[in-house]
């Protein structure tokens, strides 16, 4: 994800983590705002149903070849 020096600044001061920008505009509601940028928010249901959804994945390995296929998945014990 790009960042201009502005956002990053204001992540800092807001306490607001750059990983969290890439689940909010994965996963998040998008809007256009004026001069044809786009806004990405989580909703508290939204947030309810990621933390579920994460719930699920505790314990789950991905293995990924060098060239970034993924070649196989299971449970850790």
């Amino acid at each position: 994800m790009i960042m201009t020096e502005h956002a990053k600044i204001r992540c800092k001061q807001r306490g607001i983590k750059p990983d969290w920008l890439e689940l909010i505009v994965q996963f998040g509601k998008k809007g256009v705002l004026p001069g044809g940028a786009t806004g990405y928010f989580l909703t508290r249901q939204e947030c309810k149903r990621i933390a579920q959804t994460l719930d699920r994945l505790k314990g789950i390995q991905v293995i990924e070849s060098p060239d970034g296929a993924i070649i196989t998945t299971y449970h850790r014990s």
